[in-house]
């Protein structure tokens, strides 16, 4: 079993985010998907459509074992591989349960991948890291929406500075 059992904090954490963001007709984006929870669970919260992606082939089929065993099949689409897989694509929401370091390293992919009022989830992030990711994102252009925690874990909800306003 590969990470993303549901049993992590940071999985549970994506999984509070993705609850309150996915709206009807969501196109998502599970970078690192690790066993695909994040985008079975969008599908099952009323996305339209998911993309699961992992740079690990055994990952990937992990993810599509769960798939077929979550009924999802005609809505998720698992791809081994990164990001550059994915050619144009663009998604109202992407979601990456990883660590820090990943992240920092794949934030310019992520944000191409991103529709210009998308929302972007972000877990993996040890809270004593936090100061020095927001700094991070203070050379992005993007904003925090929301911050949640559980032990010494956090995810953040984040959306483009120049998405057009909300409701």
């Amino acid at each position: 079993m590969s990470f993303g059992t549901g049993h992590h904090e940071t999985t549970r954490l994506c999984l509070v985010l993705l609850q309150e963001y996915i709206r009807p007709g969501t196109r998502v984006l599970d970078f690192g998907s690790g066993t695909g929870i994040q985008a079975i669970a969008a599908i099952k919260l009323g996305a339209r459509s998911a993309v699961a992606i992992d740079n690990d082939e055994w990952a990937a089929e992990n993810a599509r074992e769960n798939v077929k065993k979550n009924r999802v099949t005609g809505s998720v689409k698992v791809i081994p591989g990164d990001v550059q897989r994915l050619s144009n694509q663009k998604f109202d929401l992407v979601v990456a349960n990883i660590d820090m370091p990943t992240i920092t390293k794949s934030m310019t992919d992520l944000l191409k991948k991103l529709k210009p009022d998308g929302i972007l989830i972000l877990s993996g992030l040890l809270a004593s890291d936090l100061a020095l990711f927001m700094d991070f994102l203070s050379h992005r252009d993007v904003v925090p929406l929301e911050i949640v925690d559980e032990n010494e874990w956090v995810a953040v909800a984040l959306t483009n500075v120049h998405a057009p306003d909300r409701d």
